[in-house]
């Protein structure tokens, strides 16, 4: 196959307004052959001429004048040398004009209506006749415009549905060129970037292709470079993280041997922050881990699950979760217990717990935390709501980002700015979002909105 010649929008615009004006010329042209020559719709213009010409004979010798040697829109009159009207298919009224007027030498009576004279013995004969088309039926010469007001209307009418159905032809075209654009600028937006650049015939159209084709190659070397670095990044966290875990290991076991021993005052408080300092690196290293496995948070498998099987764990692991602080939960279930969902099960119980852990680290002891799930619009609704200080604006509006510590709000030393990421990062997977806000006059909620 050959490749497209290009052309440029001015070339393929002039081209078609003389595509235009061609089919413009053809149809008159055909017209033209349809109306001047086809007798079977209308009589050419000098079709009265032409019968008065060839019966001119007759109708200055036979006795009578015979009508039907005339066209039909021929109107004639027989006068005496006088000027009396002795007969014809005109009334009088018609014959007086029709002889003051020949009288008078001129030649036409009206727009395009000629008169003839032909001298008879005795009489005069006055013929008056168009010299235009005329339609050969009567019903549509005496219904209809004039054939040729007709023609021009109809040429009229012939000529706005050609530009139309030109345009529309033109229109798709151009269309089918900025369609290469929109197909090329909606693959790079959704960071599809392995496809085959599809030219068209149009050179500007294809200019623009090209430079958004360079700029998809270097977005894609861009990209896969920036997914090394952060691939390469994950593994060293995740290799970290578990390198940490075996010294760590020993550390704190040896740490709770120790503490078993018969041991002074002080050194008890010094073993004791050594298993407090361990707990921390502990934490630490879960959230490293936390941040390698957010490499899989797309990686689901879906399946049908029973909602109300879920929120059992979730209520029993945030029961767990709550008696480390003595804090009690409010559970209020109002969903039908036999409704399925199609969901990762783990992903529901990493976003809910997620966030449970936060509220509780951040609630006081012996206070309360409630969990409310209900459904709304083909939504899953989970609230969860404390009793703690609540959110700075700086984390109401930056904290469902990757990292985003504040050290005057809910965040610690045991926190790193992922747990509110990763649970938005896992609705965000069910079209869903998560929702910060302040209570009044203390404590905090989250909503959670899954499309179920």
């Amino acid at each position: 196959m050959g490749i497209a010649k290009e052309i440029k929008i001015s070339s393929s615009f002039i081209k078609f307004i003389i595509s235009i004006g061609f089919a413009i010329v053809i149809l008159m042209a055909l017209n033209i052959i349809i109306f001047g020559y086809n007798t079977f719709i209308v009589y050419p213009a000098n079709y009265s001429e032409r019968l008065i010409d060839e019966n001119f004979d007759r109708l200055k010798n036979d006795e009578i004048v015979d009508e039907n040697l005339l066209s039909p829109m021929s109107k004639f009159g027989v006068f005496g040398k006088e000027g009396n009207y002795l007969y014809g298919n005109i009334n009088s009224f018609e014959s007086r004009e029709l002889w003051d007027t020949y009288k008078s030498g001129k030649l036409t009576r009206s727009y395009k209506k000629y008169i003839t004279t032909i001298d008879r013995a005795d009489e005069i004969l006055l013929i008056e006749y168009p010299l235009k088309l005329e339609y050969r039926s009567e019903y549509m010469r005496n219904n209809f415009p004039n054939a040729e007001l007709s023609i021009v209307i109809f040429s009229i009418l012939e000529i706005i549905l050609i530009i139309i159905i030109a345009a529309n032809i033109y229109s798709k075209k151009m269309k089918k060129e900025l369609d290469r654009l929109i197909f090329t600028t909606e693959k790079i937006a959704m960071n599809d970037l392995d496809f085959d650049l599809n030219k068209g015939n149009i050179y500007e159209i294809n200019q623009v292709l090209n430079s958004m084709d360079q700029m998809r190659k270097a977005l894609k070397d861009s990209l896969e470079k920036q997914w090394e670095i952060e691939y390469q990044k994950r593994e060293q966290i995740s290799s970290l993280a578990h390198d940490l875990k075996t010294p760590l290991t020993v550390v704190k076991g040896n740490a709770e041997l120790l503490n078993e021993t018969d041991l002074d005052g002080e050194q008890k408080s010094f073993c004791n922050d050594i298993m407090k300092g361990s707990l921390q690196i502990e934490r630490y290293i879960h959230s490293l881990l936390e941040i390698a496995r957010d490499e899989n948070i797309k990686k689901s498998i879906v399946r049908p699950v029973n909602l109300q099987s879920i929120l059992e764990n979730i209520e029993s692991e945030s029961k767990l979760i709550c008696n480390t602080k003595n804090i009690e939960l409010i559970w209020k279930n109002n969903i039908d217990k036999d409704l399925k969902i199609m969901v990762d099960e783990s992903d529901i119980l990493r976003i809910v717990l997620n966030i449970v852990s936060n509220s509780v680290d951040f609630s006081p002891k012996n206070s309360k935390l409630t969990i409310i799930n209900n459904l709304e619009d083909n939504q899953l609704k989970i609230e969860i709501i404390d009793e703690g200080i609540g959110f700075t604006d700086y984390i109401l509006s930056k904290g469902k980002e990757q990292f985003v510590m504040d050290d005057s709000s809910r965040t610690s030393k045991n926190h790193y700015g992922m747990g509110l990421y990763i649970a938005n990062k896992l609705a965000e997977k069910y079209n869903g979002e998560l929702k910060l806000e302040n209570l009044k006059p203390k404590g905090a909620k989250v909503s959670i909105r899954l499309l179920i």
